[in-house]
């Protein structure tokens, strides 16, 4: 459809030079939509193709960007970050609240940032995830720019908490 509307006002443009090419708004989305799954693929170490693209797809991921970015905007702040790590801390309760809050932060493109401290570094195959929480955070990439900068946000957090304690060798 865009390649489409792209031909025609490309054909009006050499019949009137003063005629600009306009993509209306929802041939927007779906580029944008496009976008948006081409990364998520990339960052979930997916193969894909450009024949794969179409219009359908790009329906189905401008849903799938809008219903995340909506439930971004749900505020994470009901979960509290634990409290630093001391001598009488109890280990196993202190991991799941990192855990847990960890579960509940949003790092670079929109990752949950308990991904980078998953138990297995390769996302398990033939895996099935109830969720695309879940499947990001089994599956997330560790490497690129965006593991990068959650690797960093993670350590900061689990330094802040662990610094001058038991925890932090």
């Amino acid at each position: 459809m865009l390649i489409k509307q792209i031909t025609k006002q490309r054909d009006a443009q050499a019949l009137n030079p003063g005629v600009r090419i306009f993509i209306p708004f929802f041939l927007q989305q779906y580029i944008r939509a496009i976008w948006f799954w081409a990364n998520r693929m990339h960052i979930l170490g997916m193969q894909f193709e450009v024949n794969q693209v179409t219009e359908h797809l790009a329906e189905i991921w401008n849903e799938t960007m809008r219903s995340e970015q909506e439930a971004a905007k749900v505020s994470t702040e009901i979960i509290k970050a634990p409290e630093p790590f001391k001598k009488d801390t109890k280990w196993r309760p202190w991991k799941e609240a990192i855990m847990t809050y960890l579960h509940s932060k949003r790092g670079h493109a929109g990752l949950p940032l308990a991904y980078i401290i998953r138990e297995y570094d390769d996302p398990l195959p033939n895996a099935q995830f109830a969720t695309t929480h879940d499947q990001l955070v089994a599956s997330a990439i560790l490497q690129g720019p965006e593991s990068n900068a959650n690797n960093g946000i993670v350590f900061n957090l689990l330094q802040s908490l662990t610094f001058n304690g038991p925890a932090w060798a």
